[in-house]
């Protein structure tokens, strides 16, 4: 199992979506890790990243991107809110843990 702390999730960004974040000059400094890989992220980096991945899938969205990036959008959001997930998991858990064992 995968462990988790309160202010990171890890999240695989796929080469296509490092490059994207790269050039685009999204995130500044140390807010997103040099990457790709499987990343230790920031809490509000991850939910800035899906602000942004679901920005590039949606219909109203821009209609320059080809098909490849938008699927690599859609694919980190996903990853993302599995990761979400899992940490939300892993806190209530640890929270339930406290109250037992408080």
């Amino acid at each position: 199992m995968t462990k988790h702390t309160p202010d990171f999730v890890y999240i695989y960004v796929s080469e296509t979506m490092n490059n994207e974040y790269t050039t685009r000059g999204v995130f500044c400094g140390d807010e997103f890790p040099d990457g790709p890989g499987r990343l230790q992220i920031k809490l509000p980096v991850v939910f800035a990243m899906r602000r942004d991945a679901a920005y590039f899938v949606d219909p109203d969205g821009p209609d320059e991107l080809p098909y490849s990036i938008k699927r690599a959008y859609a694919a980190l959001i996903v990853q993302i809110d599995a990761a979400l997930e899992r940490h939300m998991r892993a806190h209530l858990a640890r929270a339930a843990l406290a109250k037992v064992e408080g």
